[in-house]
């Protein structure tokens, strides 16, 4: 929304969506600011050269993998039509020339260090295999058996970090187009950008001229001026927070084999599904009792869960987040291609007492992250100060947790692709070690809640992860029964901004209220 509102000259944050329950309240908000607000100036041409690293980027390298060129995100999507080979090869030449992030190099001889190339051969760049002639029986295995292969074919220094594969299935049956990135280029959120530009680009024909809209803050600006504000000291009031994080005593999760490998060879996933009824009372309903945002109420279901496993009232985990949030002075990331993915520890603590208690108490320390969590990582990576060395030296996390939202919701339809079921083939190299004990994924998609619960099965028995994942769906669904019900709701500090309050004076403030308003 943000983005397309922008491509018609109207600025707005996700804050003002939030805040802002009107659209008649929106508009007037909008209008005000967008008049007022700043120009942003990004380069409109082609961007070459070296780059900083973002600190996602510079967090991977961190874990020390053993196949570092095989660690990538990737698509499979059916084109509508019979594809045209030479107009879809010169849409992927356009989508490179204006996303610059595809074209990264890193030297890895003395560093790592990253740069921009100005052009990238074609030939490395889009593969068209013919698969006219075949059965759909053998299609079907031929498309497994090359993505496998081509998801092993990305090299950190001598490229390419981008490629797309077209198998090309003739006119009765839709094509499929394989879209693999190395992880370092891309995001979740490049992919609908990549998705979008990529349809303009190919509808456009043999035009000269794409109807693409205005570039954001390239990715080169953006990890310059990210660099400069770590730097300039205006984060350092943040690290008492993170140092927060950090607190003595042994956090780890019980594993059934401490000594069984953690690599991706041995990476098994638990998936876990809501009902579409479950999903939208989770979505519409629930958020309302106590001013939550959904993500408030799957980390209070996620404390419960492994309290109730371990009996622990502290759950040490990394968060996930776009990591593109207004944090950097005079940048917008709302187009722009690249991987900003923000990563953040947080030690969660279950408060005793009730359920509204502890989903009041969940709420108001997620509200407590300052900058939406992407502070943490350029005070870690990018500050180079006593602060971030003492970030670097915490204790790491054995869980992540990451909501990724309604991937089928909040943009154009596409009318060009469209996802495919076939597998793309394995995304990271059997060697590498995984980064997480679990590492939890959960989206909402055709209008139900999943979760995948990864983890190795080496150090964990399958039984104990799906118990562990049945313990959550309990959890979660009476959350959402409690948030549901008609005597439930309440407020809490963050709720109120401008006054300095603690949760007990608040709760004695509208007792009060309450009290007299019964009178």
């Amino acid at each position: 929304m943000i983005a397309q509102a922008k491509d018609v000259g109207l600025l707005l944050t996700p804050r003002q969506l939030f805040q802002q329950q009107t659209i008649e309240a929106l508009a007037a908000v909008v209008i005000r600011e967008s008049v007022a607000a700043p120009v942003i100036h990004a380069e409109q041409g082609l961007v070459s050269g070296p780059l900083p690293m973002t600190p996602a980027q510079l967090w991977w390298f961190e874990q020390q993998l053993s196949e570092l060129h095989h660690w990538n995100q990737s698509l499979m999507v059916t084109i509508s039509g019979q594809p045209d080979r030479a107009r879809l090869a010169r849409a992927l030449g356009l989508l490179l020339e204006r996303h610059d992030a595809l074209r990264i190099r890193i030297d890895l001889s003395n560093g790592p260090m990253a740069r921009i190339e100005a052009a990238v051969p074609s030939e490395e760049l889009f593969t068209c295999i013919d698969l006219r002639e075949m059965s759909d029986e053998a299609s079907t295995e031929a498309i497994a058996g090359e993505a496998e292969r081509y998801q092993q074919s990305l090299h950190l220094e001598r490229g390419p970090l981008f490629r797309a594969i077209l198998f090309d299935l003739g006119p009765e049956r839709p094509s499929r187009l394989l879209l693999i990135a190395h992880h370092l280029v891309v995001d979740g959120v490049s992919w609908r950008i990549v998705l979008e530009d990529l349809e303009r680009a190919y509808l456009a024909g043999e035009e000269h001229q794409t109807a693409f809209p205005s570039k954001t803050t390239s990715i080169k600006q953006w990890t310059e001026a990210a660099q400069a504000l770590a730097k300039s000291g205006a984060l350092s009031r943040e690290a008492a927070f993170w140092n927060e994080q950090d607190q003595p005593g042994d956090l780890s999760i019980p594993l059934d084999d401490p000594a069984g490998a953690r690599t991706e060879a041995s990476a098994e996933t638990c998936h876990l599904s809501f009902s579409r009824e479950e999903t939208e009372a989770l979505l519409r309903q629930a958020p309302a009792a106590y001013k939550t945002q959904v993500n408030d109420l799957l980390l209070t279901a996620l404390v419960q869960a492994f309290h109730q496993w371990t009996g622990e009232d502290r759950l040490l985990l990394d968060l996930e987040g776009h990591g593109r949030e207004s944090v950097v002075p005079g940048t917008d990331l709302s187009r722009t291609v690249g991987w900003f993915t923000s990563m953040f520890p947080l030690l969660l603590r279950r408060p005793d007492g009730s359920t509204a208690d502890i989903v009041k108490g969940i709420k108001e320390q997620v509200r407590a992250i300052p900058s939406g969590g992407v502070g943490y990582g350029l005070l870690r990576y990018l500050a180079h100060t006593p602060q971030g060395e003492r970030l670097r030296h915490q204790t790491a996390p054995q869980v992540c947790f990451n909501y990724l939202g309604q991937l089928d919701r909040g943009g154009p339809e596409q009318g060009l692709f469209g996802l495919a079921s076939e597998p793309t083939g394995r995304e990271h190299g059997a060697s590498n070690r995984m980064p997480y004990e679990l590492a939890i994924n959960a989206d909402v998609t055709d209008g139900r809640l999943t979760m995948m619960w990864t983890y190795s099965g080496a150090r964990f028995m399958r039984a104990t992860v799906e118990m562990l994942a049945a313990s959550y769906r309990r959890c979660l669904c009476e959350l959402i029964a409690h948030c549901c019900a008609a005597d439930a709701g309440g407020y809490t500090p963050s709720d109120f901004p401008d006054v300095q309050i603690d949760q007990d004076a608040l709760d004695n403030i509208l007792e009060t209220m309450e009290r007299s308003h019964a009178r």
